[in-house]
């Protein structure tokens, strides 16, 4: 038996044939010389993918980390309370998310995080050629603040279709990101996206109070939106209705409803809902309030 001391280097979701040939001087039989096999290399994914409790450990790996003690410098695998989080604290050197390989097309990416961090997280997305052809693409991006957890999507401009590896760093960052969820999908054409409902404040209301609701909308789809239908209801009725116009790619607006919304006592819930004609994706449609 012979080990070789080089080692031939594969790439990705491909099938490889490797083939092991010897000879001897005078020798003259060489029907038996040669051997070959064929190696497979997986770890490609198909959009639209979801890191998910069960598959966090196995479709992702850090690049580095240190530990001192109890305490973790980069990003490191975690559990608290029976939920598994990747979790990144600021380190020395730089510590890398690293995702298998993605088939992605052309066009604009979008990745939807659910995490927890008591600061924003100043956050770089790479994606690299699996055939090491093309420029690396590079994007920033800043998580807001989400203390008791929360989502945010960020969107990524790819230019040429191709299998990339997704990785995710952070910059200067003086807290904890504990990151338990990634979508990563291509945009939708159409996609109006409640980001939050921005009135009325949750402070000093009485029972009978007429209130002005506001609420954020962006296009987070790839066409220009116009004359986007929103609604509101409270506890589940609905109380109110309204209209954007205009939306630009990439833009968001703030939209006032026209007609006052009467509290009745207690707690309530406001949601305000999009309903944009052909909209791809329905899991960013609402936003709620409770007041």
């Amino acid at each position: 038996t012979y080990t070789f001391k080089s080692q031939p280097t594969l790439s990705r979701a491909a099938d490889h044939q490797i083939k092991v040939w010897a000879w001897a001087d005078n020798e003259f039989t060489h029907d038996n010389d040669t051997i070959t096999a064929t190696v497979h290399t997986d770890g490609m994914f198909a959009l639209p993918y979801s890191m998910t409790q069960d598959n966090m450990a196995s479709d992702w790996s850090y690049s580095w980390h240190k530990k001192s003690g109890t305490r973790y410098t980069g990003w490191w695998l975690m559990e608290d309370d029976g939920t598994k989080y990747w979790s990144y604290m600021t380190g020395t050197s730089t510590s890398l998310l690293q995702g298998k390989w993605f088939v992605m097309p052309a066009g604009k990416l979008k990745l939807k995080f659910t995490y927890k961090s008591m600061l924003e997280v100043p956050l770089t997305i790479t994606l690299d050629d699996c055939d090491k052809k093309l420029d690396t693409v590079t994007a920033s991006a800043t998580l807001p603040v989400a203390e008791n957890g929360g989502t945010s999507t960020v969107y990524v401009d790819v230019p040429q279709a191709a299998n990339y590896q997704l990785s995710l760093g952070v910059g200067t960052y003086a807290g904890q990101l504990l990151l338990s969820g990634l979508d990563v999908a291509s945009a939708s054409p159409v996609d109006a996206s409640v980001v939050e409902v921005t009135s009325p404040d949750v402070n000093a209301l009485v029972e009978g109070s007429s209130v002005t609701v506001g609420a954020k909308v962006m296009n987070a789809g790839t066409e220009e939106l116009t004359n986007v239908p929103l609604t509101v209801s409270l506890n589940g009725r609905e109380v109110a209705t309204g209209t954007v116009e205009r939306i630009a790619v990439g833009e968001t607006a703030n939209y006032t409803f026209d007609t006052p919304v009467t509290l009745t006592k207690g707690f309530g819930k406001i949601v305000v809902k999009s309903s944009a004609e052909g909209d791809g994706d329905p899991t960013n449609n609402s936003a709620e309030r409770d007041v």
